[in-house]
């Protein structure tokens, strides 16, 4: 079965390359001229029997340094995913995905689709005097434990969120208050 999925693969992967006139691929891939050539004027049929033979010819070879490092780039991806759809749950803007991510406006609403988040057009509601106290506390109690910029760090963004999640007050208004307190205009 491997073998047969295997010869399918190249096959499809080769006549591609060849009707897109990029033969160096086909050589990269192991390929010489009179192969290609042999391939490319294969019929319907015997492209069909040469994709389906039990008997394989080519090999796989695994570059295991490359596929580890495949493997914790596809982790991180997915860690970073998981951020930005906490902070999107929390009420994260655009404007503060993209600052700390580079996200479209685009990406960002595409993603709250998929997450099913309904977001209001327009300005975002300020926090009430007393949603902003309870950030305040929050903010003053937690604020020593950071060791990087908040606007900046990955801590800071998780800190933010902390403050979003307990105080029932959206994340871009949490970020939006401390960055004013961060500066001493408020």
């Amino acid at each position: 079965m491997l073998n047969t999925t295997l010869n399918q693969a190249i096959i499809c992967e080769i006549l591609s390359h060849i009707r897109r006139g990029e033969i160096h691929y086909c050589h990269q891939l192991g390929f010489d001229e009179s192969e290609l050539s042999a391939i490319d004027n294969l019929t319907t049929q015997e492209i069909q029997d040469l994709s389906e033979s039990h008997i394989s010819f080519a090999s796989i070879q695994v570059n295991h340094g490359t596929f580890w490092n495949l493997v914790e780039a596809v982790r991180e991806n997915t860690r970073q995913r998981n951020i930005i759809d906490r902070a999107l749950e929390l009420g994260a803007s655009s404007e503060m995905l993209n600052h700390r991510f580079g996200w479209s406006s685009a990406e960002v609403s595409a993603r709250r689709k998929l997450l099913g988040i309904k977001e209001a057009m327009g300005r975002k509601r300020n926090a009430t005097e007393e949603e902003e106290h309870l950030v305040w506390q929050l903010w003053n109690s937690h604020k020593d434990s950071l060791t990087q910029n908040v606007e900046q760090s990955e801590e800071g963004l998780d800190l933010l969120m902390f403050i979003a999640e307990e105080s029932k007050v959206s994340l871009t208004e949490v970020s939006r208050l401390v960055s004013l307190w961060e500066k001493g205009n408020l």
